[in-house]
C-alpha cells in the first residue's frame, strides 16, 4: 500500500496507531481521534502525517473532518474506519443512560463516516474502506452483549455496502482479542498485538482479500460454522 491518500480513524491507540506508523513512511495518512492532546501527540511522534481532532459520532466533527481532507488534498483513496469503544454490560443490574454507545460509535458512527466520505471516495482511483469489526461478529461475548451486536451489525453491513457499490473495494477485518485500550479490563494473556493485527491488515489487502482473520480469529470463524456451541463456550469461559 503506498502513494495513497488514506484517512485512518481511532488513530492514536492500539491497531490504529500501528496502522498509521506502518503505512506512514510511504502514504499521505490523515488520522483522528477525539482526544486532542492524543492527536497532537501522535503527530509529534510521526510527523508526516496529519492529526485531527475528530468524533466520527459528531456529524459536525465528521463534516469538519470531510472538508478538511477535501480541500487539502481533493481525493481519498483508502477510509480505515478502526475507531470504536467497548464496555461490559449485566442485564441484571439497571441499564446506564450510554447503554447503547457501543452501538453508537462502533455501527452508527462508522455508517455515518462513511456516507459522508462516499463522493470523495467515488471521485478517487481505486476507492477502498476498510472496517475494523471482530470476531464477536460471528460469535457473541455474553458480557458484552452490545459491542458483540455492534459487530454483528458492521459485519452485515459490509456485506450490504459490497453489494450496492460496486466501485468501492469494501474490507472487514475481523481480529480475536488485541492488546489495545478497549481490552485492558479482560485479563488474559491470550491477546494478539496490535501490530501484528495492523501488518496482517495491510498484507491481506494487498493480496486482495475481501475479509481478513488475524490470529486465532481464522480458527474461530471455522469454528462458528462447524462447531458454533463449542466457539462460543471457549470464547465465553475466557
Amino acid at each position: 500500500m503506498q502513494h495513497k491518500t488514506i484517512l485512518i480513524t481511532g488513530g492514536t491507540s492500539g491497531i490504529g496507531l500501528e496502522l498509521v506508523k506502518l503505512l506512514a513512511p510511504t502514504n499521505r495518512i490523515v488520522f483522528c481521534a477525539r482526544n486532542a492532546d492524543m492527536v497532537a501527540k501522535t503527530q509529534k511522534e510521526i510527523p508526516n502525517t496529519l492529526g485531527i481532532t475528530a468524533d466520527i459520532q459528531s456529524d459536525n466533527d465528521v463534516k469538519k473532518l470531510y472538508h478538511q481532507i477535501n480541500e487539502r488534498y481533493g481525493m481519498l483513496n483508502v477510509l480505515m474506519a478502526n475507531a470504536g469503544v467497548a464496555n461490559f454490560v449485566d442485564y441484571n443490574d439497571p441499564l446506564p443512560s450510554n447503554s447503547l454507545i457501543d452501538m453508537d460509535i462502533n455501527f452508527g458512527g462508522t455508517v455515518k463516516l462513511i456516507n459522508q466520505f462516499l463522493p470523495l471516495l467515488r471521485s478517487s482511483e481505486n476507492p477502498a474502506v476498510i472496517l475494523t469489526s471482530s470476531i464477536l461478529a460471528k460469535v457473541p461475548v455474553h458480557s458484552m452483549p452490545i459491542y458483540s451486536a455492534s459487530k454483528a451489525a458492521l459485519h452485515s453491513y459490509s456485506q450490504s455496502l459490497r453489494a450496492q457499490l460496486p466501485f468501492l473495494r469494501v474490507v472487514e477485518v475481523l481480529p480475536p482479542l488485541v492488546d489495545t485500550p478497549l481490552a485492558a479490563a479482560i485479563k488474559t494473556n491470550d491477546k494478539l498485538s496490535p501490530k501484528a493485527v495492523a501488518q496482517k491488515i495491510i498484507g491481506d489487502f494487498e493480496k486482495g482479500k475481501t475479509e481478513i482473520y488475524p490470529g486465532r480469529a481464522v480458527i474461530a470463524n471455522f469454528m462458528s460454522r462447524l462447531a458454533p456451541k463449542k466457539i462460543e463456550k471457549m470464547l465465553n469461559s475466557l
